[in-house]
């Protein structure tokens, strides 16, 4: 079988090889490299929009329930629990160790199989491009509103997607190219002394 595949190749005419194929591929191939990596680029900005998005629910529930605990600040606990989704998507990249980590907004956990946490550099990137706000509201809501600086990963798709999402951000000297995400979480505080109004 092989044998006369390998014949019938050395039966055709020699002028049949013309290039046509290969300028075809060397017009072809940089779009469809393109299109590739703006839909890998896409799941990545898909993946970190779903997790912001947990990440404001979470943070108004945080805020929610820091209500009935006087000692913790409602808009501290929101920022808290909103770093500690966002940090998911965050790299660890060394020169984010510039910014500084809240006193109260470390990233760690205790259980019974030890202390668990993000490294301080994730930490601190994750508080880096985060902009939070929690508050309480008069008719019993708690509003979590968080603000992501999404840093694209994928090269040339990057840029395309950054046009659409506001360019760029300066973090520790560098030029970063980012994608904001932005993302509101309410939940209902139903156990708030204030009436409903």
């Amino acid at each position: 079988m092989i044998r006369r595949f390998w014949e019938r190749c050395r039966e055709l005419p020699a002028e049949a090889e013309s290039g046509q194929v290969m300028v075809e591929f060397a017009l072809v191939f940089p779009v469809q490299l393109f299109l590739t990596l703006c839909v890998i680029q896409f799941a990545f900005l898909a993946h970190a929009t779903l997790v912001v998005n947990q990440a404001a629910f979470l943070g108004a529930r945080a805020g929610a329930v820091a209500i009935a605990d006087p000692r913790v600040s409602v808009p501290e606990a929101g920022r808290r629990e909103a770093a500690r989704h966002v940090a998911l998507l965050t790299s660890g990249d060394p020169a984010f160790s510039a910014g500084a980590v809240p006193a109260q907004g470390a990233l760690e956990w205790n259980s019974r199989a030890g202390r668990y946490g993000y490294s301080a550099e994730r930490q601190r990137e994750a508080y880096a491009l985060l902009q939070t706000t929690t508050e309480r509201r008069p008719a019993g809501h708690v509003v979590c509103d968080v603000t992501y600086d999404y840093v694209m990963t994928v090269p040339v798709a990057n840029h395309a997607f950054a046009v659409f999402g506001g360019g760029g951000r300066n973090v520790g000297g560098i030029r970063w190219t980012t994608f904001r995400v932005h993302r509101v979480g309410f939940i209902a505080a139903p156990w708030t002394r204030e009436p409903l109004r």
